[in-house]
C-alpha cells in the first residue's frame, strides 16, 4: 500500500471513530469537573444556593479504563437514562430517572451479560416486576 493511501485509510479510521464517540458535554452555567489523568470520574457541576451540585452528565470508569457508568443529574436531582456495565465490559443495569427518582422499566444482568431481572419503577416504587426472574 502507498504511504499516501496508507495515511487517507488511518485519517478516515479516526474520522470514523470520532463521529461514533459520545461527547461529553456540561450544560451551560455548568463547569467540566473531574477529568485528569487517572481520575475514574468525570462529572459537571454548578453552583446553587451556595452548593455545588451534579449538573449535567457524570460519567465513571474502573481502574482498567473500562466506563463503568454513565449518569446524568439536573441541579442535583438524577434525571434521564442511565447506564452501567460490569468491568468485563458487560451491561450491569439500564434504566432512567425522573426528578430523582427511579421511572419506568430498568433492566439488570449477571456478569455473564444474560439478564438478570426487570422491574417497574413508579416514583422510585417498584410498580411491578414481571412473574420471571431470570437465571
Amino acid at each position: 500500500m502507498k504511504p499516501a493511501s496508507l495515511l487517507l485509510a488511518c485519517a478516515m479510521l479516526c474520522m470514523t471513530a470520532l463521529v461514533n464517540a459520545e461527547e461529553f458535554k456540561c450544560p451551560e452555567g455548568a463547569k467540566d469537573s473531574g477529568y485528569k489523568p487517572g481520575n475514574i470520574v468525570r462529572w459537571c457541576e454548578i453552583e446553587r444556593d451556595g452548593r455545588l451540585l451534579y449538573h449535567g452528565p457524570v460519567w465513571r470508569w474502573y481502574r482498567n479504563g473500562q466506563m463503568k457508568g454513565k449518569e446524568n443529574y439536573i441541579y442535583g436531582n438524577a434525571e434521564g437514562e442511565w447506564q452501567g456495565w460490569f468491568e468485563n465490559g458487560k451491561m450491569s443495569s439500564l434504566g432512567s430517572f425522573r426528578g430523582g427518582n427511579k421511572t419506568g422499566l430498568w433492566k439488570y444482568w449477571y456478569t455473564s451479560g444474560s439478564i438478570k431481572t426487570e422491574a417497574t419503577y413508579n416514583e422510585d416504587s417498584i410498580r411491578h416486576i414481571p412473574g420471571r426472574l431470570y437465571r
